[in-house]
């Protein structure tokens, strides 16, 4: 595992533009993120839910850029009728990465590597048998993702994400790994 986070961050770092050009000076992004995203702890998965979230991205070259970005998403699984597990919460993370981007400014894809927080609340057990804890735990973390933007307007930008965060974990009710897919929106600055 810790050979591939090692490539990974190897290729995010590496993988700039090598031509003559000089890179334009840094410039802002500010959005929102609205989606989709699944949680697990280390035992299986807790349940689907909605994700919203905000970004501020910072271009430190032509296509390498800091961001840094808060998300929070919900989770819900539900036992119907069988009686059996359930889990109800949400995660936000708290996440600062490095972008590699790829293409040209009208469309670009991009990769991301970064530190994150996974600050989580929820309830999960058996209700059928009176079980049900309440858990709350902050948990340092990986964030990597994938993505395009598209540029909608003369400083507005639209496209989808995708991310994996992986989560340290303590205890079995602490989350330890999510999956997110949103859209993106944003204002250039």
């Amino acid at each position: 595992m810790k050979r591939w986070m090692m490539a990974a961050t190897l290729l995010l770092v590496s993988a700039g533009t090598v031509s003559a050009q000089t890179a334009p000076a840094a410039s802002w992004t500010f959005g929102v993120t609205g989606g989709y995203g699944r949680t697990w702890v280390d035992e299986g998965q807790i349940g689907p839910g909605a994700l919203i979230g905000a970004f501020a991205d910072r271009r430190i070259s032509r296509r390498t850029g800091l961001e840094l970005s808060a998300d929070y998403l919900r989770h819900k699984r539900s036992a119907g009728s069988s009686g059996y597990f359930e889990a109800k919460g949400n995660t936000t993370f708290l996440t600062g990465a490095l972008i590699q981007r790829f293409g040209n400014d009208s469309a670009d894809g991009h990769l991301l590597a970064g530190l994150t927080l996974g600050i989580h609340s929820g309830r999960a057990g058996f209700p059928v048998d009176n079980l049900i804890s309440e858990t709350e735990s902050t948990q340092l973390g990986l964030m990597l993702g994938a993505g395009m933007s598209i540029r909608a307007g003369a400083r507005s930008e639209v496209g989808p994400i995708v991310r994996i965060a992986m989560l340290r974990v303590d205890r079995d009710s602490d989350p330890a790994f999510a999956i997110m897919g949103a859209v993106r929106i944003g204002l250039r600055r």
